[in-house]
C-alpha cells in the first residue's frame, strides 16, 4: 500500500471516530456518573477498540473474513463464548454485592 493510501485510510479512519454515536453517548454517559476521569478512561478505551479495529482493517482481516466460511464461524463462536463470559461474570458480581 503506497504511502498516500495508508495516509488516507488513517484520516479516513480519524474522522470516522469522530462522528457522534453510541460511543460517544456512553464516553457522556459515564462522565455525567462519575466525572472526567470515567468520562476520558471510557473515550481512551474506546479509541484504543477503534484502533484495534483499524489495525485489523489494514492487515486485510476483514477481506479473510470475507472470504473464509472458518474463520468467520471460529471468529463468532469466539466472540459468543466471550458475551457469555461477560454476562455470567457480570452476574456473579451483582450476586455478590446482594449477599453482602
Amino acid at each position: 500500500m503506497a504511502t498516500e493510501q495508508i495516509a488516507l485510510f488513517v484520516a479516513a479512519g480519524l474522522l470516522l471516530n469522530l462522528i457522534p454515536g453510541p460511543d460517544v453517548l456512553f464516553i457522556v454517559r459515564q462522565a455525567f456518573r462519575g466525572g472526567a476521569r470515567p468520562g476520558v478512561v471510557a473515550a481512551l478505551g474506546i479509541s484504543a477498540g477503534c484502533g484495534v479495529h483499524m489495525l485489523a482493517a489494514a492487515l486485510g482481516l476483514g477481506a479473510l473474513l470475507a472470504t473464509s466460511a472458518t474463520a468467520f464461524g471460529i471468529l463468532k463462536w469466539v466472540g459468543a463464548v466471550w458475551l457469555v463470559w461477560m454476562g455470567y461474570s457480570m452476574l456473579r458480581s451483582s450476586f455478590r454485592k446482594i449477599l453482602i
